[in-house]
């Protein structure tokens, strides 16, 4: 009997008109959304081979490498292909950062054109399947008598689990767990910095008080701003690692609380699949924090003979590695949103038939 039912449910819909408009208007929101997409990714393309050659004639015409240094480099993510159906944080959290001597990498949120599509929740296939939620509708709609009882129920617990769990999670998480903000970290870097140029001062007086008549030799003052400067990244890197794990923390916790709600669920899952999340960007800071010593080294190694100091050549200068996750360890990071969602539906399909077995026809 419930086979036949199912049936006849089925070729009810196919045969019906509102099926087929419904099917059709999915079918062209997801076509503008791959065009939508697929627009963005040549055009994020397209700026980061522009701003590379760009970039590559004004660093050739620096005076020095001790100038080169200090102003640093950019460093520009390429994008992910599937980006273009799943946006996550691509058009958000930024892909270009600048890495130098004297400073942490810092990645720099999009800016100019992309700020605009950055005021609104970008078009991609992940925000059309939050609209459409098929299962609770017809859980819904078993527990309802009437159409219009359906409806209301059905936008109240959309709000809700769309719009109001995943923006408090974030609040919730910060109350559960609170960390110094931002700028309390770099003002703490900053008093490491004036203590170890302190220090370093200290020790150029001593040698002066020393060595009475004597010049520093360029090979002793590279060696001292050597000394200070490991010493500098040494001490900040602490700070900054502290804070990352605390940040992280407070991450974990704003997910949890979001992964109540099923569209947060479906988000974290594929974004995590496209490399679109919060995980790329953590990789994309890592690999640049590494390719910053590296970049430290080759300066350092540059400016050892002074005669080399005037005349800039980039041939060897080391490049920027960065690989990205293997699709086993993307399904890692995904499956726990991916069972969340399992059982998600598994309860509304269970409780939608149990209702259907209860209710009255009369």
């Amino acid at each position: 009997m419930l086979k036949n039912i199912i049936l006849k449910e089925i070729l009810d819909s196919l045969l019906n008109y509102k099926f087929v408009i419904t099917v059709l208007i999915c079918f062209l929101l997801i076509l503008f959304t791959v065009f939508i997409g697929g627009a963005n990714y040549k055009k994020l393309l397209k700026e980061e081979q522009t701003a590379t050659s760009l970039q590559i004639r004004s660093l050739e015409n620096q005076p020095s490498y001790g100038f080169l240094g200090a102003i640093g480099i950019n460093i520009h993510r390429h994008p992910s292909k599937l980006s273009l159906v799943v946006s996550g944080l691509e058009q958000k959290a930024g892909r270009i950062a600048r890495v130098s001597m004297f400073s942490d990498p810092k990645i720099n949120t999009n800016i100019g054109t992309s700020l605009i599509i950055n005021l609104f929740e970008f078009l991609d296939l992940t925000l059309i399947v939050k609209i459409v939620f098929f299962f609770l509708g017809i859980f819904i709609s078993t527990l309802a008598n009437a159409t219009s009882t359906t409806m209301v129920i059905s936008l109240l617990i959309w709000v809700i689990i769309v719009i109001l769990i995943p923006s408090t999670s974030v609040l919730l998480g910060t109350k559960f767990y609170p960390i110094q903000a931002p700028y309390e970290i770099e003002s703490q870097k900053d008093m490491i910095l004036q203590n170890i140029q302190k220090e370093a001062d200290r020790e150029v007086l001593e040698w002066i008080a020393n060595h009475p008549g004597e010049s520093m030799t360029p090979e002793l003052i590279s060696s001292l701003n050597q000394k200070y400067l490991n010493k500098r990244e040494r001490e900040a890197r602490k700070v900054e690692e502290s804070y990352t794990k605390k940040l992280l923390t407070q991450l974990n916790i704003s997910i949890n609380i979001a992964r109540v709600s099923p569209a947060s669920c479906l988000s974290f899952a594929v974004m995590n699949l496209a490399e679109t999340g919060f995980m790329t960007q953590q990789r994309f800071l890592q690999a640049l924090n590494k390719y910053q010593g590296k970049f430290t080294n080759y300066i350092n190694e540059k400016t050892k003979n002074i005669e080399q100091i005037q005349k800039v050549d980039l041939h060897d200068m080391p490049k920027f590695e960065y690989s990205k996750m293997s699709f086993k360890e993307s399904l890692k990071l995904s499956l726990i949103d991916i069972l969340i969602l399992c059982i998600y539906l598994i309860f509304l399909f269970v409780g939608a038939y149990v209702s259907f077995l209860r209710y009255d026809l009369r």
